[in-house]
This record gives C-alpha cells, sequence and structure tokens, in this order.
C-alpha cells in the first residue's frame, strides 16, 4: 500500500518482510501460529529458487547503510559486483553527486562485461573479479543481458534499525491485536517495510499511517474524511491492518499470497491464483523454439513472449522455458538467458513461422 524509504518493488517487500520476521522473531519461526497451529516455518517459507534474494536483501537491511550503494543483477540478485560509496546528506547537491556516481558505475560495469561479451580477456582485477561471478562456460549472450540488467540499490540499515527503535512503543498492543484475530504474530513487522513504523508517514499515492493504507481501502475499516482520519491512529489501523490481512488469507489461503495482496489489491490475486500453474520444457540438443511450441499446442509467438526471445527465437541447451497457459495474457518480458546453462546456440525460427 505504501512505499518504503528506497523505492522497493512488491517482491522486494516481501523478502523485505521475510528479513523482519527471520531478524526479529528468532525462535519464534518454530513456534505455532494461533489460527492454523502449523511453524512459521510453513506460514512463511523460504524456498531455494529466492534463498539468494532473501540473504541480498538481508544484507540491504542490516548490512549496507546509505553511504553505499550496492551494484548488482537485477534478476540474479545473488550476483554483486561492487559497492560504491554515496553522500549521505540530505541536500539536492548531494542527491545530484549519487546520481553521477550511480550512472558512471553503472556506465563502468557495462563497459566491461560487453568487452567479456565481445571475447576480450579480462585485463584487471576488476575485469577478472567480474568475469568470475559468471558459471561455468559464460558465452556473449550471458554477458550482454547482464550489461542490460544492471542496478544500483542503496543501503537501509540505519531506516530499518530506526524503525525496530521507533516499533518498541506500539509493538506489544500491535501483537495483542493481531493475537486476538488470529493471525501469525509476526505479521505485525509489515510496517517495517510500509512505514519504517513512521506514525506520520504519507506516501506520494495517498497512503497514510504506518500501516499505509490508501483511503479507498481505507474506508472499508475506517472513518476517513477531512477532520478526523483514523489511518493515522497507530491501534485503529492495526486493527484494520488485521481485518484487511485476515480477510486476504480466507480468500487466498496461504500467507505468501496474502501479504502480497496488501500491496497489489486482492481482487487480482484471486485471477492469478485460479490461472493454471505454468509448465515448464527444459531444451535439450535438437530443440527448437518452433517444436517446442508445437509440442505444447502454444503459438510460437505466444512462448517468445512469455519468455523474451529474441524475434530470431534463438533458444539454448539448458534453457528453462516456461509455456504459457492458454488464455493468458502476456505481458512482454525482456530477453533472459539462464545462469546456469551453457550457451550452446540450437536453430533459430521466424517468428512468423508461429503455431
Amino acid at each position: 500500500m505504501g512505499v518504503f524509504p528506497g523505492k522497493l518493488s512488491g517482491a522486494g517487500k516481501i523478502f523485505c518482510l521475510a528479513v523482519g520476521i527471520c531478524l526479529i522473531t528468532g525462535s519464534l519461526l518454530i513456534a505455532a501460529t494461533p489460527e492454523t497451529g502449523k511453524p512459521m516455518v510453513e506460514n512463511f517459507p523460504v524456498h531455494d529458487s529466492i534463498k539468494p534474494n532473501v540473504a541480498f536483501w538481508t544484507d540491504i537491511f542490516t548490512r549496507y547503510t546509505r553511504s553505499q550503494g550496492v551494484i548488482h543483477d537485477a534478476r540474479n540478485l545473488g550476483r554483486i559486483y561492487g559497492v560504491i560509496s554515496l553522500d549521505t546528506a540530505r541536500t539536492r547537491t548531494a542527491e545530484k553527486n549519487n546520481e553521477k556516481k550511480k550512472k558512471s558505475a553503472l556506465e563502468a560495469h557495462k563497459k566491461i562485461l560487453l568487452n567479456l561479451a565481445s571475447g576480450k580477456s579480462p585485463r584487471s582485477q576488476k575485469e577478472k573479479k567480474i568475469a568470475k561471478l559468471f558459471p561455468g562456460k559464460a558465452g556473449p549472450e550471458h554477458f550482454k543481458q547482464a550489461a542490460r540488467e544492471l542496478r544500483i540499490q542503496t543501503g537501509l540499515a540505519r531506516q530499518f534499525k530506526e524503525g525496530l527503535i521507533r516499533s518498541g512503543a506500539v509493538i506489544e498492543k500491535f501483537k495483542e491485536i493481531f493475537i486476538s484475530h488470529g493471525l501469525p504474530v509476526d505479521l505485525v513487522y509489515l510496517p517495517c517495510v510500509e512505514s519504517s513504523f513512521d506514525f506520520t508517514a504519507y506516501s506520494k499515492f495517498g497512503a497514510a499511517g504506518v500501516w499505509q493504507f490508501t483511503r479507498g481501502t481505507g474506508k472499508l475499516y475506517m472513518e476517513i474524511g477531512y477532520v478526523v482520519d483514523q489511518r493515522r491512529d497507530p491501534f485503529i489501523s492495526t486493527r484494520s491492518a488485521a481485518l484487511l490481512l485476515k480477510r486476504n488469507y480466507k480468500k487466498l489461503g496461504e500467507w505468501p499470497m496474502a501479504i502480497t495482496a496488501y500491496n497489489h489489491g486482492l481482487n487480482g490475486m484471486v485471477r492469478a491464483k485460479k490461472q493454471k500453474p505454468s509448465k515448464f520444457h527444459r531444451v535439450k540438443k535438437g530443440d527448437t523454439a518452433g517444436a517446442i511450441a508445437r509440442i505444447h499446442s502454444v503459438p510460437l509467438k505466444d512462448l517468445i513472449l512469455a519468455n523474451g526471445l529474441s524475434r530470431r527465437a534463438t533458444v539454448y541447451i539448458g534453457q528453462n522455458l516456461r509455456i504459457p497457459v492458454q488464455g493468458e495474457i502476456i505481458i512482454p518480458k525482456k530477453q533472459t538467458i539462464p545462469e546456469s546453462s551453457v550457451p550452446l546456440p540450437l536453430k533459430t525460427e521466424s517468428i512468423q513461422s508461429s503455431h
């Protein structure tokens, strides 16, 4: 609902919530929740596929500060290229200087990656360090893709710590409220991501208070007007957040989806859950995109869009292609190359030969 300092994506918020849970509750993770009787690790599973992402956000929230910018791959968060120093002064001049530093760092790393893509051997220590971040026999497309996915994330350790300190004034009451509604008590730390427990927080999207309710959603549970705005009352808004999360869980049946719905809306998550689960096809020798599309009875153009393939539809041995489901609305995805595969190009097919 709100925007945490650092402008995290929805996925980033979920990872950060997991961080907050792990850091703050510790041994509570093995306790049973009042509502389900399940251990916390069952309510908030950390699957192997997202462990590198969770580790990345753990470091952002506990290790790196506003004086540090972490240069990393936007898709493979486990690939960190380096850290730059930033000015922490809250002035327009400092902001401009930081933007210049970030731009310069991104351009320098992009140049190195494109040099590696062209086949040039790494010479400097920096180039050798970056080359070692790519497993196996990484080819040109791996480095080109990485050059397109460069990103810098500013550290948030201080903001996170300050939020935890502020939470001390209300956290026990928040826990009482959530327990009374039969919710996993760890959910009270969601404001670490929503507002950093800043009771006066107000986002540019109009979300207000510690739980960052928008006016539309907030009016379902609270009185919101020009004279009275209960979103700013930490305890009334906490009861409202408990009701909203409980509603989400009853509709969706699992906490990761219920938390996602807190930011992205319940209706959208209900539609997403009703979709058939995606199938995947691991490319083997002799496969072409067209042949894979025919095997799974999907249009070639849909397969290309769903996996961010080039117009030539080049696929690689070991590449894991997602097979779109019938009737799916496909949002074009950036071209991606699997990190673990050896890039051996197979045959290419034109998009005009779609199924």
